[in-house]
């Protein structure tokens, strides 16, 4: 099974066909994500890939519960490695970004700082 078909590094579709990311690849993030989801050990074992096309496909039932922002407000602060994925019209307001100074404005038009080719040195 290919790497990239493990249910914990997945993006989700949400209740309001917005998307979530989830990257629960360390056993500690992992535990941390279905603790929060309220998932048991029937879930099954994060690194046995028998599991991993069950795993997803619960996943994708559960995130379709709830809309992105939700979903953003119940792991806001966690370490379960699960992020809302944001449009470019709302990327660069978002505070991860803002703090790190991504997006500048430059004549009155937002840029990406990786996309630009500027680099962000501290």
């Amino acid at each position: 099974m290919r790497r990239w078909s493990r249910a914990r590094h997945e993006v989700y579709e949400t209740k309001d066909a917005r998307y979530v990311a989830i990257g629960s690849i360390e056993p500690q993030f992992f535990e941390v994500l279905r603790s929060k989801l309220g998932l048991d050990a029937s879930f099954g074992d994060q690194f046995d890939s028998a599991h991993w096309p069950a795993q997803k496909e619960a996943l994708s039932r559960l995130i379709r519960t709830r809309t992105r922002d939700e979903w953003a407000a119940l792991f806001g602060g966690t370490d379960a490695c699960i992020s809302p994925v944001l449009s470019m019209d709302e990327a660069p307001s978002h505070p991860h970004n803002d703090a790190r100074r991504s997006f500048v404005t430059v004549e009155q038009e937002v840029e990406s700082l990786v996309t630009s080719g500027a680099v962000s040195v501290s």
